[in-house]
């Protein structure tokens, strides 16, 4: 470890340093990218409930089989959205800021990729 915040690493007589900040967005990247099977949601022993915009419920519903890839279930009704599962990684996560800010993110989207959102919120873990 230097600084640390990278690695030193020797793979076949090279040497290279690894930042862990990175190293470790893109484990929680490969972590939420669903492979062959979706990623596992876990249920949320307190579901979140938020208010939502029409823009965004719209939103919402557009990519839900994309979040319901990533491991993520919602149920919506007139305003609001519940969140009732998330995916492992999501689990220690202040939700209560990340998924409103999921839901923007969202609503500034026309395609809804699961490798997209999956590599957005990995970006924005804290």
């Amino acid at each position: 470890i230097v600084h640390s915040d990278c690695a030193l690493l020797e793979r076949d007589g090279n040497i290279s340093l690894l930042s862990l900040p990175v190293a470790e967005r893109w484990l929680r990247q490969a972590q939420l990218t669903p492979g062959e099977a979706p990623v596992c949601a876990q249920p949320l022993l307190i579901p979140l409930r938020l208010k939502v915009s029409a823009e965004e419920k719209s939103a919402l519903e557009k990519a839900q089989s994309a979040l319901a890839e990533l491991g993520i279930d919602f149920q919506s009704d007139a305003q609001h959205v519940t969140i009732r599962a998330v995916p492992l990684p999501l689990r220690q996560q202040n939700l209560q800021i990340l998924i409103p800010e999921l839901i923007g993110y969202l609503a500034k989207q026309s395609v809804f990729e699961p490798g997209n959102i999956a590599q957005w919120i990995a970006r924005n873990l804290m």
